[in-house]
């Protein structure tokens, strides 16, 4: 806050203690106020820092975030310049005008959602419902600029255009067939900090093939409200796989796919049958045929194929590997 004045009201109409209000007054060093204030709270760092001025000054503690942590800058205006601070672990530009405006019910159910949670320690935030026949009247609210209103429109309009800028669309899933133990997990994990939400992770064992590592890491992404869910399928089965398009597309429309599946049989080629070759050969020619039978590629934003450097030295007993993988 600005003032003091500003920060006692907040704290009076908010019902929050006065030390989850920091007062930065003119002339005071920001990174020793932020400093003091991370410290008597117990805090390591912001997991959000808000710009909703899109003012330089409140760029400056960029390097408060925690490692997770996400800077948001608000762009008032077409107009006005954008400039991001270098090192923050995940940057969004929106234009909160024009996200209110294309999306009221889903900001009016997050704020919603934020009030209820927050009635309880630290945050006890009071919820102020106002109806539309208050809202439609000429009279001024008398209401402190802090109790603002929650009102839920009957039908929001959409946008087909990403607006936070990332590199994935928080409003649509993504899809990661085989491979999901480890390196499925980590590009899970690496596509959340880049603005990915919803995730269907896929193998034949499903989440038995799992390690613990790997449920720490959905552990903390669901913490983090990202939706990821592990199925057990197989990708060469036609019904399968359709299932899992049918059961994306009715959660959010599918972004992009990657697929990894593979099968290895691995064996010196003197002592490789037809039924193992093409057992492993088909594990990724077949599987691309079947998902291609089952979606569009023009209406995804990528279609990842995952292959491997064998396939240009290739290795001892792998020659049905590095076959499919070419």
């Amino acid at each position: 806050m600005a003032t003091v004045a500003d920060a006692v009201e907040l704290t009076t109409w908010l019902n929050v203690d006065d030390q989850s209000i920091t007062v930065l007054l003119p002339g005071e060093n920001f990174r020793s106020t932020v400093q003091t204030w991370l410290a008597m709270n117990s805090c390591v760092g912001f997991d959000i820092i808000f710009n909703p001025q899109g003012s330089s000054e409140f760029a400056t503690g960029i390097d408060f975030l925690k490692p997770m942590g996400q800077y948001i800058h608000n762009q008032k205006s077409p107009l006005d310049p954008v400039d991001l601070p270098s090192g923050a672990p995940t940057t969004h530009v929106i234009k909160l005008s024009k996200l209110v405006e294309y999306h009221p019910a889903k900001v009016a159910s997050i704020l919603s959602g934020l009030l209820t949670e927050h009635t309880s320690l630290p945050f006890r935030l009071p919820l102020h419902p106002v109806s539309f026949s208050q809202l439609a009247s000429s009279e001024k609210l008398t209401t402190s600029p802090f109790s603002l209103p929650v009102v839920v429109p009957e039908r929001p309009m959409s946008i087909d255009t990403n607006p936070t800028g990332q590199l994935f669309d928080p409003r649509k899933i993504y899809l990661l067939l085989g491979g999901s133990s480890e390196l499925g997990i980590r590009i899970t994990s690496w596509m959340v900090s880049h603005g990915a939400l919803r995730f269907i992770l896929t193998s034949r064992r499903g989440s038995e093939a799992l390690t613990k590592m790997d449920l720490m890491y959905l552990h903390h992404l669901k913490l983090s409200n990202v939706e990821v869910e592990v199925v057990a399928s197989d990708a060469r089965n036609h019904q399968e796989m359709a299932a899992i398009i049918d059961r994306a597309n009715k959660i959010a429309p599918i972004g992009g796919i990657f697929l990894m599946a593979v099968v290895l049989r691995d064996a010196a080629f003197s002592r490789l049958t037809q039924e193992s070759f093409d057992d492993v050969y088909l594990s990724k020619v077949h599987i691309l045929n079947t998902l291609l039978s089952c979606v569009s590629p023009a209406d995804l934003e990528f279609l990842l194929l995952f292959s491997t450097i064998g396939t240009v030295f290739g290795n001892a007993g792998q020659a049905a590997y590095c076959a499919s993988q070419s």
